[in-house]
């Protein structure tokens, strides 16, 4: 399962990414969709959509699965 540690700094870094960028990085993660990630950070799905399109640029991917390739690339390269 990938995830982002709290207390790797160096990932975080890697990323580029605001908190709540971070936040919507790690639901996509464990595969919730925006509705999923709205209801449980208490946002609308119309924010989340707008935190994804941010992530996906910023990473230079375009789809959640990229997202979470990228991520499991990156923890791999700095462990």
């Amino acid at each position: 399962q990938l995830s982002l540690q709290a207390g790797t700094r160096t990932l975080v870094d890697a990323l580029d990414l605001k908190p709540r960028e971070l936040d919507i990085v790690r639901h996509i993660l464990i595969g919730k969709d925006n509705s999923q990630i709205a209801a449980s950070l208490g946002i609308s799905v119309g924010t989340v959509k707008s935190h994804v399109v941010s992530i996906l640029d910023k990473m230079g991917v375009d789809s959640r699965l990229a997202i979470a390739c990228l991520v499991h690339d990156l923890q791999a390269r700095l462990n």
